[in-house]
Order: structure tokens, then sequence, then C-alpha cells
């Protein structure tokens, strides 16, 4: 009686997974479609090199990507926040604090 108590458990939280739907589009009805979005990498990177924080109207993953991005083509370490920027949701992109905190101190050091 027990092993058909958990059989039923299994059965039922195996026909409880996720599947996935499939819809036949119709003449008439709205469809629109996503494309990825190309980033203006260049002026990001001229902005953050120039000691602008830059907002972003973007989600999560978008965000990750351009900071991996721009990290490795400028070398530095960018710092990215979720904000909210003029009724916004998006993300700030700044030059990391801890470059100018090591510039300072190098500079200390050597006076």
């Amino acid at each position: 009686m027990y092993l058909n108590d958990v059989y039923k458990r299994c059965l039922v939280t195996l026909s409880h997974s996720p599947e996935v739907v499939v819809h036949k589009v119709e003449k008439g009805k709205f469809l629109e479609l996503k494309y990825r979005r190309k980033f203006p990498y260049e002026k990001i990177i001229s902005l953050l090199m120039e000691g602008h924080e830059v907002f972003l109207q973007i989600d999560r993953q978008a965000a990750y990507r351009i900071r991996k991005y721009v990290e490795k083509r400028i070398g530095e370490l960018i710092e990215v926040y979720p904000s909210i920027y003029d009724g916004m949701d998006g993300y700030l992109f700044k030059c990391s604090f801890v470059k100018e905190v090591m510039r300072r101190m190098i500079g200390k050091s050597d006076d």
C-alpha cells in the first residue's frame, strides 16, 4: 500500500511537468515578432571612459551581456545596478569604484 501511494505521488508530480503548448497562428490575430536588439556598444564605452554613468532600459540578461562585453573591450571592471531612472526600469552602468581608489592610493604613495 505504501508503494502505491508513492507511485501515485510520482505520477501526479510527473503529470504536472512543464509542456510546450502548440498554437496554430490564425489570420487576423495580432502577432508581434520579437527580435534581438543591437546595443550601441561604442557609445556606451565612450561615455564610461569619459567618467559618465550610463542608464539603459534593458532586462537583467541584456545587462549581463553588455557588462561582460564592455569589460572585455576596455579591460576595466564595470559596476551594474538595477535602477529606476525618470520612471523607467533598467540598469545603471559605471566604471568600478575600486579602480578609482587604487589610483588614489598609488598617487598618494608616490608623494
